[in-house]
């Protein structure tokens, strides 16, 4: 396989960040304020935004490195053979569940094929992800704590993965990015 150059892979790193961004974009530009039915359109907007990394991803020509992501890919297999087999009775919620399955798809494919820079530029924008989720709960008095995704509990989970890379960082790095990181974390 082809190796990405530093400047794409940092591009496909932006790329992959494009999902959990646009899902968590707080105030009156979000995506799903007042939506009838945010989860509907957040798995539409979700494969849509992981589009830009699947482009990259093919047009670099490298090969993501699959062997860790095989669970994954026997559980869309699974889901796949299950539609196929076992028609759903909520044609509505089975393609937003396969909507969300294919975006995971695409987005873990692509972050298996960056390499140490682009790994180091997603983890940072995975914080700064988590900060953009919970700084507006925090001072949302008004929606009890809700945040932009208007639900405590979804918030909490959109946070988690930059969390988890929070306290990592912390443990691991030196300097502003430290603290960045133990503020999202604790």
């Amino acid at each position: 396989p082809s190796e990405i150059g530093a400047g794409s892979d940092r591009l496909l790193a932006v790329a992959l960040l494009l999902c959990a961004l646009g899902l968590a974009w707080p105030g009156s530009g979000g995506l799903f304020g007042g939506a009838l039915e945010p989860e509907v359109g957040g798995a539409g907007a979700s494969a849509l935004l992981a589009l830009p990394a699947l482009f990259l991803l093919v047009l670099s020509g490298r090969a993501p490195r699959v062997w860790g992501l095989s669970p994954y890919l026997a559980f869309v297999a699974l889901c796949f053979a299950s539609l196929r087999f076992f028609p759903p009775s909520d044609t509505l919620q089975a393609d937003r569940a396969t909507l969300i399955l294919l975006a995971g798809l695409a987005l873990a494919l692509g972050g298996a094929a960056l390499a140490s820079g682009g790994r180091e530029l997603f983890a940072r924008g995975a914080v700064l992800v988590s900060v953009l989720l919970l700084l507006p709960a925090l001072i949302d008095r008004a929606g009890r704590f809700a945040g932009v995704l208007e639900n405590t509990g979804a918030t909490s989970e959109a946070a988690l993965p930059g969390a988890a890379i929070g306290a990592w960082i912390f443990a691991t790095r030196r300097g502003a990015w430290r603290w960045i990181g133990a503020s999202v974390a604790f």
